[in-house]
């Protein structure tokens, strides 16, 4: 918390601007109740790589619970810190089955303390995962081994709102479908007469 208690006085004493970003790892717990704690652990990783790789080198990140991180980002504005964090957490839907995650922003006040903006940051979070949940479509996993056919799959549903996974076989898509527990699998062409639960 140190590091942005100095965020929060290097704001105050310069033109003000420092977005706190409250994160949370989705999922974590199915993970570790489904693969195991190396799982969970491999996720969450990830995960904060994504957001090394992504953010810029003087934004902060800092772990404040299992699967819950605080972000500081100088000189941004909400609005600048949602659209990173919707890019990475689309970048992890893309490179990691299991791996999104919620954000809720806030930007520092002229009279905040740490804690104050920690608070509207979970406030945030909290108004994020509630739209998340209004918003949730099926997640959907399917199988082809024609790319442009699974491309052809995965548009359609994800423009109506899905989460697609892909897999370029039957027995890849039932191993996924084990570990996210989908709720509607699509096996095409050979793999169309694969023995499904």
């Amino acid at each position: 918390m140190v590091v942005l208690k100095a965020e929060i006085d290097r704001a105050h004493r310069g033109n003000g601007r420092l977005t706190l970003a409250y994160v949370d790892v989705d999922g974590v717990k199915q993970v570790n109740n489904r693969r195991g704690h190396a799982a969970g652990d491999a996720l969450l990783r990830n995960v904060v790589d994504e957001m090394r790789t992504s953010l810029r080198s003087y934004d902060s990140i800092v772990r404040v619970g299992g699967d819950e991180f605080l972000c500081a980002l100088p000189d941004s504005t909400p609005d600048d810190a949602r659209r990173r964090f919707q890019e990475i957490s689309a970048t992890l839907g893309q490179s990691q089955a299991l791996a999104s995650i919620s954000v809720g922003c806030a930007a520092l006040r002229p009279q905040d303390t740490l804690e104050q903006l920690i608070a509207r940051g979970d406030s945030g979070l909290g108004e994020a995962k509630r739209e998340k949940a209004r918003h949730a479509r099926a997640t959907i996993v399917a199988a082809d081994k024609e790319a442009d056919v699974l491309a052809l799959v995965r548009s359609v549903l994800e423009r109506d709102g899905h989460r697609v996974l892909t897999a370029t076989d039957g027995q890849a898509a039932l191993d996924l479908a084990s570990e996210v527990a989908p709720d509607l699998c699509v096996l095409a062409g050979d793999d169309a007469q694969a023995h499904w639960l």
